[in-house]
């Protein structure tokens, strides 16, 4: 009862952040899933252009969900170059893997789901709060990123350190800016208006 860490070591977060982790690993070895394939597709194209029914709007936010992507699948790719089928047993790793991992369903999803929305709903209103959550959970996977690959770059063959190095340089062409402070004050005016959360 007085040693409060035990509650939270190794709490369900945790155990799900492993699992994350080994299941890619094993879908990605069994190729239950082409994840392999899409990796080697990127070496050629880093960041493939996505139409969202020409919407300029979100179009830095495509091209940054699609950077992430490729980010998280290098970091995917650079894990099992290292460890092979061992990596399951590297929690060091896991874990900051599989934020990645948590970070981008969330980009992806919230792109999605604002991509289906009727233009006619509260479409408009969604766009703050989805280049708030994009920006901010792409702060946590680059983090992440760097930490993981930091981490093995030493043990990395010449070719994907040289692919990881230029993915990392690839951001620049992006030219992606995000004033995230004007972003919550519009968000927040809202709130203020609505009375309530208005996104229901």
């Amino acid at each position: 009862r007085d040693e409060r860490i035990n509650r939270i070591f190794e709490g369900t977060n945790e155990i799900n952040r492993l699992l994350i982790s080994s299941i890619f690993l094993k879908k990605a070895i069994l190729e239950e899933l082409p994840i392999r394939d899409v990796i080697y597709f990127r070496y050629d194209d880093m960041l493939p252009k996505q139409d969202i029914a020409n919407n300029d709007i979100m179009s830095k936010e495509v091209d940054l969900v699609e950077y992430s992507r490729s980010l998280m699948l290098s970091s995917l790719n650079n894990l099992i170059s290292v460890y092979g089928q061992d990596m399951k047993n590297k929690q060091w790793v896991l874990e900051p893997f599989a934020d990645i991992v948590i970070s981008f369903a969330v980009m992806y999803m919230g792109m999605l789901r604002y991509i289906q929305l009727d233009e006619n709903s509260h479409k408009n209103n969604t766009v703050p709060v989805l280049k708030y959550s994009i920006n901010r959970h792409f702060k946590k996977l680059y983090r992440n990123v760097i930490e993981v690959n930091t981490f093995i770059l030493e043990s990395l063959d010449d070719y994907n350190k040289t692919y990881y190095n230029d993915l990392l340089n690839k951001f620049d062409e992006i030219e992606y800016k995000c004033d995230s402070i004007k972003l919550k004050q519009e968000i927040c005016s809202e709130f203020y208006k609505q009375g309530k959360y208005y996104l229901d």
